[in-house]
């Protein structure tokens, strides 16, 4: 407990001092860093306006406009197109499956220490129990988000086959990863006023979760989890390239072929789909926003309709449980473990693997801060708040005004351009 006696802004102007006192070390440590990136990367921003460079950029580019919108080529994409939606649908459904149970037992705050144990008494096993628990989620929840859902494609493609069914299983277990991850850091973030007034009602601790803790995180969960559809609708679009179904197995087949204009047309596709979900995410969000009362009244629609939608997506994207959980599937899934260990810890494969990890880092690092000046750019025009509908837009009238939205749809397009061409599209273009 706080002294009366002290005054209520010493501890906030000491951790200001502290902050003060150790920003010059990290910007050293950045300086460092962004040095060391960028000689590790060779990055040489001349090399893309050189004339060999220039001749190729215009190559492939002049080469796929017109997109190819014939009439046999856009038949033949729309099974995969709807397989991409039916595959990130049920990735997320089983990532929400694996996210939210194991978030619940990656939040201290849920499992040994908050609100709903303050006032109980345990043994010291039951306690140290709990805390391997946690210990235990965590780990889980690091180990599914730390191998990219590509890899997990691979594996699952071995397991059950080939179809969309390996690509489901990918986005499943890589997302439930993150989405746990999240979800624990928003429940331990809730605000604990609540929690202490329920409690002191007498509430037992499960209707502290679901009546202190749920309604505080499920307007934050429910918009990270419509962003990583998003993020999934992306994903799902490259697992054709390990033949893990969706568009992706198209798009890779007309990069093969050096077909520029069906490219063209794969990637229209996936910008159209990034942002129709983009646009019903926001409605989500806006709808989740709303009055509670109002929510609830209509619930029932939207359950309604998210349970069609779900069976559709199971219907097409080919879930076969009993497939992976079958006896073949065992025998493949304990094959492929047995095959991971003992670890091969020679010193020259660790020498060559530190390296790597050493450019990954450093591929990161400089992706990252080209990223950053790239959404510095644009997030201010793609406000349409600032642009369009804010204070200072209501200042203007007439053609100023619809400049600024004109800018502001421009950079929403452009975000929207960047971010549905998956990350190996554009590692293969440059």
């Amino acid at each position: 407990m706080q002294d009366s006696g002290s005054p209520p802004d010493a501890v906030p102007s000491l951790s200001k001092q502290e902050r003060s006192r150790w920003r010059p070390l990290w910007l050293l440590l950045f300086l460092v860093a962004l040095l060391w990136s960028y000689r590790t990367t060779e990055i040489d921003p001349l090399l893309l306006l050189q004339a060999e460079s220039r001749a190729n950029m215009w190559e492939f580019l002049s080469g796929m406009f017109p997109p190819d919108l014939s009439w046999s080529f856009l038949a033949s994409l729309l099974r995969p197109t709807l397989e991409t939606i039916q595959i990130s649908l049920m990735g997320m459904l089983i990532a929400i499956l694996i996210g939210f149970p194991l978030a619940l037992l990656a939040t201290s705050n849920l499992v040994f220490s908050g609100i709903l144990h303050a006032y109980t008494q345990t043994s010291w096993q039951r306690q140290g129990g709990r805390v391997l628990l946690y210990l235990l989620a965590r780990a889980l929840l690091n180990l599914f988000r730390a191998v990219p859902e590509f890899v997990w494609a691979l594996l699952f493609v071995r397991v059950v086959g080939l179809g969309p069914f390996p690509g489901v299983l990918a986005i499943g277990v890589a997302y439930g990863g993150i989405l746990g991850k999240v979800y624990a850091e928003i429940l331990e973030e809730v605000e604990p006023r609540p929690l202490e007034a329920l409690q002191s009602t007498g509430a037992s601790q499960l209707q502290i979760l679901c009546y202190g803790f749920l309604p505080q995180v499920l307007p934050h969960a429910a918009a990270y989890t419509l962003y990583r559809w998003e993020c999934a609708i992306r994903a799902a679009a490259i697992m054709g390239f390990v033949g893990a179904g969706g568009i992706g197995q198209q798009l890779e087949l007309t990069m093969r072929m050096f077909d520029y204009r069906q490219v063209m047309t794969c990637l229209l596709i996936i910008f159209l789909l990034v942002t129709v979900v983009d646009q019903l995410s926001a409605l989500a969000q806006r709808y989740l926003a709303g009055r509670r009362e109002k929510a609830w009244g209509a619930a029932s629609v939207w359950g309604l309709g998210l349970l069609l939608l779900f069976l559709w997506a199971y219907h097409g994207s080919g879930v076969k449980p009993l497939l992976l959980l079958g006896a073949e599937g065992r025998r493949q899934v304990l094959a492929f473990i047995t095959q991971l260990f003992p670890p091969d810890l020679s010193l020259a494969f660790l020498q060559e693997t530190l390296l790597a990890a050493g450019e990954t880092l450093a591929i990161a690092f400089m992706g990252t801060l080209l990223a950053v000046g790239i959404a510095f750019f644009l997030s201010l025009p793609a406000s349409q708040i600032f642009m369009a509908e804010g204070v200072v837009s209501t200042r203007e009238a007439g053609t100023g005004r619809y400049l600024r939205l004109c800018a502001s749809l421009l950079a929403r397009g452009l975000l929207n351009i960047l971010r549905s061409i998956p990350e190996l599209i554009w590692a293969l273009v440059f």
